[in-house]
């Protein structure tokens, strides 16, 4: 028997198709092609600086050469829809030789603007729409320099209807980080067009209301997911250094939230210039972004930690992240993995335990599977996620971390934290603490189960993943487990005599599912109240 929200979800689903279908229609009629017209620009105010495009773009995947390529056939092909859509974007132009292929672009953009003058879902979504715009506008210097007048006017014009279209729509818009991408677009069409300053003032305004909607007083981000915060700042920079060119003034609340926002990724950027997996992340190098910042001449400090309720334990070559905060509201949950005070481990520069990462890049189901707290480096009982299954749609705040201490003297950091997800059902807290020894680097573990009346069939697993490729061997004596993460280099995980074993697992925080291996701690709950723990150098 369907339960009612069951039926309610599909309903609701059923009505956004028919809609999205019904507005698909609208878009490719001639009356709304012809609401999109405006005011014809008489030039550009002025040419923001391509450089400010690079850092959407990993400079070391050449897309293509242009010259290699016939720019009459250039939109013939036939191409995966992802691929497509990379083409529709235009931000390939951060990859071209800027001297040598310019009148090449100006071909492929005339051959663009006769083959999608009408909408079509391919090349006028509102995310393709708003970063074509972008790079556009960041490339009109090479695009423009042509004497041709009639293509100067139809590709002027072409921006101020495509800005026309993302303004007209963005409430259709449900995810909040492609709003301000397209809040970004038409804040330049602003900037560089005189005549449509008020788009400017618009889209400032808006992006306030969408940031503070996005994040808490600390302007960290209420999802709790540290790639919302590096994907949008990409898009505040461009902004704010876009602004500086045009001599416009940004509100004091964007300054704060770029400064915020700066300062938090270069504290939690990990040692392999990534971001630890928790809340929906997978992996993302910031090395390129890194380097773009450094180039802006960008003065950022570092802060203390906690982030975002990410807690930081370092030495000179090890650093532990530890994950002590509780679930966002439903709102903001979309991303959310069910995995309280789960951690990640580096040493020396590598990644030794890792949680799983969000499957989205993978499928839908991989993107479900990757929410349930067992694919985190955590703990659960009776092999049960900390939350039902079906709750992954209707999500609820369901449970709390709290009771969390911070020690940091001279010898040592210590993070402790408990949390009540499993209260409820088992009547159990589980209270968590990690240790990094500031001398030798080792950690020490305690995990604590706090419950007046544990049933016997209560079964508890303490899951460590380890990052795909890492291996791990019984020793000799038969009580310990050798990592080997480098040709030379392995550290000894152990455990106060309980059932420890090797398992196989899946690993999906990066395009495809890879098998990796986890060390798991099992047992029955009325038998073992603290489970302690160590990962140790092998020296």
């Amino acid at each position: 028997m369907f339960k009612i929200s069951t039926v309610f979800f599909y309903l609701l689903k059923f009505k956004d198709e028919f809609t999205n279908q019904f507005t698909k229609a609208y878009y490719r009629t001639n009356w709304y092609r012809k609401s999109l017209d405006s005011k014809l620009p008489d030039q550009f105010n002025f040419f923001p600086r391509s450089y400010l495009l690079s850092s959407f773009i990993n400079q070391n995947n050449n897309l293509f050469k242009i010259s290699n390529i016939s720019t009459e056939n250039f939109w013939d092909k036939k191409l995966s829809s992802k691929r497509e859509l990379s083409l529709h974007n235009f931000l390939w132009l951060s990859l071209i030789d800027r001297k040598q292929e310019a009148s090449s672009v100006r071909k492929i953009i005339s051959n663009w603007l006769v083959y999608n003058e009408s909408y079509n879902s391919a090349s006028w979504g509102l995310k393709t729409t708003s970063k074509r715009i972008i790079s556009w506008i960041l490339n009109a210097d090479i695009i423009l320099d042509s004497k041709n007048i009639n293509f100067k006017n139809q590709f002027i014009k072409s921006i101020v209807v495509q800005t026309n279209h993302i303004k007209k729509n963005i409430n259709l818009e449900k995810n909040i980080n492609t709003r301000i991408q397209i809040l970004v677009a038409v804040s330049l069409t602003g900037m560089i067009f005189r005549e449509y300053n008020n788009y400017y003032e618009y889209a400032v305004k808006e992006l306030e209301k969408s940031l503070k909607y996005l994040y808490n007083n600390d302007f960290f981000p209420h999802t709790r997911n540290i790639n919302h915060l590096f994907k949008n700042l990409k898009y505040l920079i461009l902004l704010k250094e876009s602004a500086v060119e045009a001599h416009k003034n940004l509100p004091d609340y964007l300054h704060q939230a770029i400064d915020k926002n700066l300062s938090y990724l270069k504290t939690l950027i990990t040692p392999e210039n990534k971001l630890p997996l928790f809340n929906g992340v997978n992996e993302v190098s910031t090395e390129n972004f890194e380097d773009y910042l450094v180039n802006l001449n960008l003065k950022i400090k570092k802060v203390k930690s906690p982030i975002g309720d990410i807690v930081i334990l370092k030495n000179k070559k090890d650093t532990v992240y530890i994950d002590v905060g509780g679930p966002p509201k439903k709102l903001h949950s979309y991303n959310y993995q069910f995995g309280p005070l789960s951690f990640e481990y580096f040493s020396e520069g590598k990644k030794i335990i890792t949680n799983c990462g969000y499957g989205s890049k993978i499928s839908k189901k991989a993107e479900r599977l990757s929410r349930l707290s067992s694919a985190q480096s955590t703990i659960t009982l009776n092999n049960e996620s900390v939350i039902k299954k079906d709750e992954i749609f209707n999500y609820k705040n369901s449970f709390k971390i709290y009771d969390t201490e911070f020690i940091n003297d001279d010898t040592k950091i210590i993070c402790i934290a408990s949390h009540d997800a499993y209260y409820k059902k088992y009547g159990c807290i589980i209270r968590r603490q990690i240790e990094l020894n500031k001398k030798d680097g080792n950690v020490y573990g305690s995990d604590e189960f706090i419950s007046d009346n544990a049933s016997e069939n209560i079964f508890f697993d303490i899951r460590f993943h380890l990052y795909p490729e890492i291996q791990v061997i019984k020793t000799m004596s038969g009580e310990n487990y050798l990592i080997q993460f480098s040709k030379n280099k392995s550290l000894l995980f152990s455990s106060d005599k309980i059932s420890t074993k090797v398992e196989e697992g899946i690993y999906m925080g990066k395009n495809k599912i890879l098998k990796n291996l986890c060390i798991n701690l099992s047992g029955r709950l009325r038998d073992n109240n603290v489970i302690k723990w160590s990962i140790k150098k092998n020296l």
